[in-house]
């Protein structure tokens, strides 16, 4: 049987993984190797996705005081990961041609809270007018997060017609 140290391990992309286990200089080394790689790099955001999960497992565990270091490695590369995949997420809402695409999600989303909030006040004050079905059809976001809270004090159809009417 052959043990090695980590601290011993030749300085590859093979071993940056089992690097980034390491302590003190040789983690702190290979944490900012996996920074310095590319944005096309595929092993890019993984390697920045597991660094983030374990700054939080460290912060979670309140580790000494010796370790702060480590966690404030840690820290830049979890936000260097949020970053690198929230930009993703933004250019591929944006991008023209994919789907559901940005503005599509959104819309999506906002139909299917209409519809929640539609099937609610069905079942909560019994059949609605088609007058009261195309005004929530036509609520905003704000306007159906709103009348998701009022809905639950309503107890008759006088109640949505009240508050269709202060909107």
């Amino acid at each position: 049987m052959v043990f090695v140290s980590i601290d011993q391990l030749p300085k590859n992309r093979q071993t940056l993984v089992l690097r980034i286990l390491g302590r003190g200089e040789t983690q702190k080394r290979a944490i900012a190797e996996v920074l310095a790689l590319s944005s096309d790099e595929p092993l890019r955001l993984p390697r920045l996705r597991v660094l983030g999960n374990w700054k939080v497992t460290l912060e979670l565990a309140q580790v000494a005081l010796e370790d702060q270091e480590s966690i404030m490695a840690f820290s830049q590369a979890f936000l260097k990961w949020e970053q690198a995949t929230s930009q993703e997420g933004i250019q591929q809402g944006l991008e023209p041609g994919l789907e559901p695409g940005l503005e599509q999600g959104l819309e999506q989303g906002l139909e299917h809270e209409r519809s929640l909030i539609l099937r609610q006040l069905t079942r909560k004050i019994s059949t609605l007018s088609p007058e009261a079905t195309a005004r929530i059809q036509s609520l905003t976001l704000e306007q159906v997060e709103a009348l998701g809270e009022a809905l639950l004090d309503f107890n008759q159809p006088d109640d949505l017609q009240a508050w269709l009417e202060q909107g």
